[in-house]
C-alpha cells in the first residue's frame, strides 16, 4: 500500500517543477539562457542539459506539457516510489538532451517538458505493470489514491505502454501534429519525445534490475 506522505510527495514533486517552469516562464529570457542549445554546451554551459527541459515558448505550450505531466502523475503513477520519480524526471532529462547531442547535431536547441513527461509515462507504466506482479489487484484498488478500480490492473499498465508505443509510432511515420505546432507556435521535436520515453524504461528496468538483485551477507 502507497503511504499517505509517499502520495504527498509525489504531488509536491509535480508541484515543484511546475513552479520552476511558472517561474521560467516569466523570467527575462529565460528561453535564451536556460534552452538546450549546442552552441551554449559547447561553451561550457552545461546546466542547459537540464533547464531546456523546464523552459517553453509560450504559455500554451508551458499548459499542454504541464496538463501531461499531472495527468500521468494521476493516473499511471503507482509503483514507482517518489524518490526514484525525482531520479527519473532528471535522468529521462539528462538522457535526452544527451541522445539529442549524440545524434542530432543538427539540432540547434530545444526546449520544453514534454520529453519529460514521456519520460515518465514510460517509467511509470513499466513501473506499474511490475508491482501488479507481486501485488493482489484487490488490495491495490483500495490504496487510498483517486483512480479507478480498473486501474489497479496491470493490463491497465500494459494498455497505457501500447498506447504509447502507437502515439510513438505515429509520430515517426506522420511527424508531429500541425495543430500542435500552431498552438505552441514553434516545431515540435518529436524525436526527443521517443528518447524521454527509451530513459523512462532504461531507468525503470535499471532499477528493479538492482531492486532484485540479492543482497549480501
Amino acid at each position: 500500500m502507497q503511504l499517505p506522505e509517499a502520495r504527498h510527495s509525489k504531488w509536491l514533486l509535480c508541484l515543484g517543477v511546475s513552479f520552476c517552469a511558472l517561474v521560467l516562464m516569466v523570467w527575462p529570457n529565460a528561453l535564451i539562457d536556460f534552452r538546450y542549445d549546442r552552441t551554449g554546451l559547447e561553451s561550457g554551459q552545461w546546466w542547459r542539459i537540464a533547464t531546456g527541459h523546464v523552459v517553453h515558448l509560450n504559455v500554451a505550450h508551458l499548459l499542454l506539457n504541464l496538463f501531461g505531466l499531472f495527468l500521468v502523475c494521476e493516473v499511471l503513477w503507482r509503483g514507482l516510489p517518489w524518490p526514484h520519480g525525482c531520479a527519473l524526471l532528471f535522468f529521462s532529462a539528462t538522457g535526452t538532451s544527451a541522445l539529442l547531442w549524440w545524434l542530432h547535431p543538427e539540432l540547434a536547441w530545444y526546449a520544453g517538458l514534454s520529453s519529460v513527461v514521456h519520460g515518465l509515462w514510460a517509467g511509470c507504466a513499466l513501473a506499474g505493470w511490475w508491482s501488479m506482479q507481486t501485488r493482489d489487484a484487490a488490495s491495490a484498488a483500495t490504496d487510498g489514491m483517486i483512480q479507478m478500480r480498473w486501474a489497479s490492473s496491470r493490463y491497465f499498465f500494459m494498455g497505457a505502454l501500447t498506447l504509447l508505443a502507437l502515439k510513438l509510432g505515429l509520430e515517426a511515420v506522420y511527424g508531429p501534429s500541425p495543430h500542435t505546432e500552431r498552438i505552441i507556435e514553434g516545431q515540435v521535436i518529436s524525436m526527443s519525445h521517443l528518447y524521454g520515453a527509451l530513459t523512462g524504461l532504461v531507468y525503470v528496468s535499471i532499477w528493479r534490475g538492482v531492486a532484485g538483485l540479492p543482497s549480501r551477507k
